[in-house]
Protein backbone atom coordinates (compact mmCIF):
# COMPACT_ATOMS: atom_id res chain seq x y z
CA UNK A 1 0.00 0.00 0.00
CA UNK A 2 1.25 3.49 -0.86
CA UNK A 3 2.39 5.74 1.99
CA UNK A 4 2.33 9.50 2.50
CA UNK A 5 5.71 10.95 1.46
CA UNK A 6 5.79 13.12 4.60
CA UNK A 7 4.23 11.30 7.55
CA UNK A 8 4.24 7.72 6.26
CA UNK A 9 0.55 7.02 6.83
CA UNK A 10 -1.14 4.61 4.45
CA UNK A 11 -2.87 6.36 1.56
CA UNK A 12 -6.46 5.57 0.70
CA UNK A 13 -7.02 4.26 -2.80
CA UNK A 14 -8.36 6.87 -5.23
CA UNK A 15 -9.36 4.45 -7.91
CA UNK A 16 -8.49 5.78 -11.33
CA UNK A 17 -6.26 8.75 -11.95
CA UNK A 18 -2.97 9.91 -10.55
CA UNK A 19 -2.15 8.25 -7.21
CA UNK A 20 -1.96 10.43 -4.10
CA UNK A 21 1.41 11.49 -2.71
CA UNK A 22 0.23 13.01 0.58
CA UNK A 23 -2.44 11.98 3.07
CA UNK A 24 -3.64 15.53 3.76
CA UNK A 25 -3.27 19.14 2.72
CA UNK A 26 -1.19 19.70 5.86
CA UNK A 27 1.41 17.17 4.71
CA UNK A 28 1.33 18.59 1.19
CA UNK A 29 1.96 22.08 2.59
CA UNK A 30 4.79 20.81 4.78
CA UNK A 31 6.46 19.18 1.79
CA UNK A 32 6.07 22.39 -0.22
CA UNK A 33 7.63 24.47 2.55
CA UNK A 34 10.49 22.01 2.84
CA UNK A 35 11.21 22.13 -0.89
CA UNK A 36 10.98 25.91 -0.94
CA UNK A 37 13.35 26.29 2.01
CA UNK A 38 15.64 23.54 0.78
CA UNK A 39 15.46 21.75 4.12
CA UNK A 40 17.52 18.53 3.93
CA UNK A 41 15.59 17.02 6.84
CA UNK A 42 12.20 16.87 5.14
CA UNK A 43 10.77 13.52 4.23
CA UNK A 44 10.73 14.42 0.54
CA UNK A 45 14.49 15.00 0.53
CA UNK A 46 15.09 11.84 2.50
CA UNK A 47 12.95 9.74 0.20
CA UNK A 48 14.95 10.96 -2.79
CA UNK A 49 18.23 10.06 -1.15
CA UNK A 50 17.38 6.62 0.23
CA UNK A 51 16.24 3.35 -1.34
CA UNK A 52 12.50 2.81 -0.96
CA UNK A 53 11.86 0.44 1.92
CA UNK A 54 8.90 0.02 4.22
CA UNK A 55 8.59 2.99 6.54
CA UNK A 56 8.10 0.79 9.59
CA UNK A 57 11.38 -1.01 8.94
CA UNK A 58 13.12 2.30 8.25
CA UNK A 59 11.90 3.67 11.58
CA UNK A 60 13.27 0.60 13.37
CA UNK A 61 16.58 0.96 11.54
CA UNK A 62 16.70 4.61 12.52
CA UNK A 63 15.94 3.84 16.16
CA UNK A 64 18.88 1.44 16.21
CA UNK A 65 21.14 4.06 14.64
CA UNK A 66 20.11 6.61 17.27
CA UNK A 67 20.98 4.13 20.01
CA UNK A 68 24.32 3.28 18.47
CA UNK A 69 25.33 6.82 17.62
CA UNK A 70 23.84 8.87 20.45
CA UNK A 71 23.07 6.51 23.32
CA UNK A 72 19.91 5.24 24.95
CA UNK A 73 19.23 8.61 26.60
CA UNK A 74 18.49 10.09 23.16
CA UNK A 75 16.05 7.38 22.12
CA UNK A 76 12.92 9.53 22.00
CA UNK A 77 10.05 9.48 19.53
CA UNK A 78 10.90 13.03 18.49
CA UNK A 79 14.56 12.17 17.82
CA UNK A 80 13.75 9.03 15.85
CA UNK A 81 11.12 10.82 13.75
CA UNK A 82 13.53 13.66 12.97
CA UNK A 83 16.36 11.29 12.08
CA UNK A 84 14.05 9.29 9.81
CA UNK A 85 12.74 12.43 8.12
CA UNK A 86 9.10 11.92 9.06
CA UNK A 87 6.68 13.75 11.31
CA UNK A 88 6.07 12.54 14.84
CA UNK A 89 2.53 11.73 13.74
CA UNK A 90 3.93 9.44 11.07
CA UNK A 91 5.95 7.57 13.67
CA UNK A 92 3.00 7.37 16.08
CA UNK A 93 1.01 5.68 13.32
CA UNK A 94 3.29 2.65 13.75
CA UNK A 95 4.49 3.04 17.34
CA UNK A 96 2.08 4.83 19.70
CA UNK A 97 4.71 5.21 22.42
CA UNK A 98 8.36 4.55 23.21
CA UNK A 99 7.68 1.14 24.75
CA UNK A 100 5.92 0.02 21.58
CA UNK A 101 8.94 1.09 19.54
CA UNK A 102 11.37 -0.85 21.72
CA UNK A 103 9.06 -3.88 21.80
CA UNK A 104 9.12 -3.92 18.00
CA UNK A 105 12.92 -3.74 18.06
CA UNK A 106 13.06 -6.76 20.36
CA UNK A 107 10.56 -8.70 18.25
CA UNK A 108 12.59 -8.05 15.10
CA UNK A 109 15.74 -9.11 16.90
CA UNK A 110 14.18 -12.42 17.88
CA UNK A 111 13.06 -13.01 14.28
CA UNK A 112 16.63 -12.44 13.07
CA UNK A 113 18.04 -14.95 15.54
CA UNK A 114 16.55 -17.98 13.81
CA UNK A 115 18.96 -20.93 13.77
CA UNK A 116 18.85 -23.06 10.57
CA UNK A 117 17.50 -26.56 10.99
CA UNK A 118 20.27 -29.12 10.49
CA UNK A 119 20.17 -32.75 11.57
CA UNK A 120 23.96 -33.01 11.88
CA UNK A 121 25.09 -33.49 15.50
CA UNK A 122 26.15 -30.23 17.12
CA UNK A 123 24.77 -28.09 14.29
CA UNK A 124 22.69 -25.81 16.52
CA UNK A 125 25.56 -25.16 18.91
CA UNK A 126 27.94 -24.39 16.04
CA UNK A 127 25.49 -22.04 14.35
CA UNK A 128 24.95 -20.14 17.59
CA UNK A 129 28.68 -19.93 18.23
CA UNK A 130 29.52 -18.62 14.78
CA UNK A 131 26.63 -16.15 14.81
CA UNK A 132 27.68 -14.80 18.20
CA UNK A 133 31.45 -14.45 17.91
CA UNK A 134 31.96 -13.55 14.25
CA UNK A 135 31.05 -10.09 12.95
CA UNK A 136 28.54 -10.53 10.12
CA UNK A 137 28.01 -7.95 7.41
CA UNK A 138 24.46 -7.24 8.57
CA UNK A 139 25.80 -5.88 11.87
CA UNK A 140 23.81 -8.33 13.97
CA UNK A 141 25.92 -7.71 17.12
CA UNK A 142 25.19 -4.01 16.98
CA UNK A 143 21.46 -4.64 16.51
CA UNK A 144 21.47 -6.97 19.50
CA UNK A 145 23.23 -4.37 21.62
CA UNK A 146 20.83 -1.62 20.57
CA UNK A 147 17.71 -3.63 21.37
CA UNK A 148 18.99 -4.93 24.69
CA UNK A 149 20.16 -1.53 25.90
CA UNK A 150 16.82 0.04 25.07
CA UNK A 151 14.75 -2.72 26.63
CA UNK A 152 16.75 -3.05 29.84
CA UNK A 153 16.43 0.64 30.66
CA UNK A 154 12.73 0.96 29.87
CA UNK A 155 10.98 -2.16 31.06
CA UNK A 156 12.58 -5.55 31.78
CA UNK A 157 9.38 -7.33 30.72
CA UNK A 158 10.14 -6.29 27.14
CA UNK A 159 12.87 -8.92 27.14
CA UNK A 160 10.29 -11.70 27.51
CA UNK A 161 10.34 -12.66 23.79
CA UNK A 162 14.12 -13.00 24.00
CA UNK A 163 13.86 -15.09 27.16
CA UNK A 164 11.36 -17.38 25.46
CA UNK A 165 13.67 -17.72 22.44
CA UNK A 166 16.55 -18.73 24.67
CA UNK A 167 14.42 -21.25 26.55
CA UNK A 168 13.34 -22.86 23.27
CA UNK A 169 16.89 -22.83 21.93
CA UNK A 170 18.28 -24.36 25.12
CA UNK A 171 15.89 -27.29 24.74
CA UNK A 172 17.08 -27.68 21.16
CA UNK A 173 20.71 -27.66 22.33
CA UNK A 174 19.98 -30.45 24.77
CA UNK A 175 18.74 -32.51 21.82
CA UNK A 176 21.51 -31.46 19.41
CA UNK A 177 23.03 -34.91 19.04
CA UNK A 178 26.02 -34.20 21.29
CA UNK A 179 26.58 -34.15 25.04
CA UNK A 180 24.05 -31.58 26.38
CA UNK A 181 26.68 -30.28 28.82
CA UNK A 182 29.10 -29.60 25.97
CA UNK A 183 26.42 -27.89 23.90
CA UNK A 184 25.42 -25.70 26.84
CA UNK A 185 29.02 -24.76 27.62
CA UNK A 186 29.45 -23.64 24.00
CA UNK A 187 26.31 -21.51 24.24
CA UNK A 188 27.37 -19.85 27.49
CA UNK A 189 30.89 -19.25 26.16
CA UNK A 190 29.49 -17.65 23.00
CA UNK A 191 27.22 -15.37 25.04
CA UNK A 192 30.13 -14.34 27.25
CA UNK A 193 32.39 -13.75 24.25
CA UNK A 194 29.80 -11.51 22.65
CA UNK A 195 29.32 -9.43 25.81
CA UNK A 196 33.08 -9.19 26.35
CA UNK A 197 33.51 -7.69 22.89
CA UNK A 198 30.43 -5.49 23.19
CA UNK A 199 31.48 -3.82 26.45
CA UNK A 200 35.24 -3.96 25.92
CA UNK A 201 35.81 -6.35 28.84
CA UNK A 202 39.28 -7.65 27.92
CA UNK A 203 38.16 -8.63 24.39
CA UNK A 204 40.18 -11.40 22.82
CA UNK A 205 42.71 -10.67 20.11
CA UNK A 206 44.51 -12.99 17.70
CA UNK A 207 45.89 -15.56 17.90
CA UNK A 208 44.08 -16.37 21.17
CA UNK A 209 40.64 -15.58 19.73
CA UNK A 210 41.12 -18.08 16.91
CA UNK A 211 42.41 -20.74 19.29
CA UNK A 212 39.40 -20.34 21.59
CA UNK A 213 37.02 -20.48 18.64
CA UNK A 214 38.67 -23.65 17.34
CA UNK A 215 38.43 -25.26 20.77
CA UNK A 216 34.71 -24.47 21.00
CA UNK A 217 34.12 -25.80 17.48
CA UNK A 218 35.81 -29.05 18.48
CA UNK A 219 33.45 -29.29 21.46
CA UNK A 220 30.54 -29.45 18.99
CA UNK A 221 32.01 -32.51 17.29
CA UNK A 222 33.63 -30.88 14.26
CA UNK A 223 37.20 -30.01 13.36
CA UNK A 224 37.83 -26.26 12.88
CA UNK A 225 39.01 -26.79 9.29
CA UNK A 226 35.62 -28.23 8.29
CA UNK A 227 33.62 -25.20 9.45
Amino acid sequence: MAECAVCGKALASRGRGRPSTYCSRACQARAYRGRKAGEPGTAVAVEAAKPRIGLRERLLDTAEEVLLGEGVGHLTLERVAAAAGVSKGGLLHYFPNKLALVRAMIDRLVEQMAIPVDAEPGAAARAFLIGSVERPRDRRPERVAAALLAAATLDPTLLQPLREWYETFQRRLEDDGIDPVRATVVRLAADGWFLSRLFGLAPLSEPLAGQVRDHLIEMTGRTPRSV
